[in-house]
């Protein structure tokens, strides 16, 4: 994520001083002084979050139809987090496979 602002944002790792700020990607002052902060907040700690490995297997279950530009790693990256990664490779593109997975199984036809 850092890679992509720092590309929208123009800015290179030797030119970024500090973090980025929400307000160099987007306009945050539209809202509300409330709304703004804690956005500003979210934001400031998602930049701060390193995940930690994880011991076990994770279960990554991947559209077959992948956007033309996308990572064409297999388990887009899952495998630098986990010890193992099952990758399911569903018949089916990104927006279908995501309204599977999150719908309720008893609103499943």
């Amino acid at each position: 994520m850092g890679k992509k602002l720092r590309i929208l944002t123009g800015k290179t790792k030797q030119s970024v001083s500090g973090p980025i700020l929400l307000n160099d990607v987007f306009d945050s002052h539209r809202f509300d002084g409330g709304h703004s902060q804690v956005l500003n907040q979210a934001f400031a700690s998602f930049q701060l979050y390193q995940p930690e490995r994880f011991s076990g297997t994770v279960s990554f279950f991947r559209a077959s139809h992948r956007p033309l530009l996308h990572s064409l790693s297999k388990d887009l990256g899952w495998a630098r987090f986990a010890d193992r990664v099952d990758v399911h490779s569903i018949r089916s593109n990104q927006k279908v496979l995501v309204k599977l997975l999150t719908q309720p199984i008893y609103d499943r036809e």
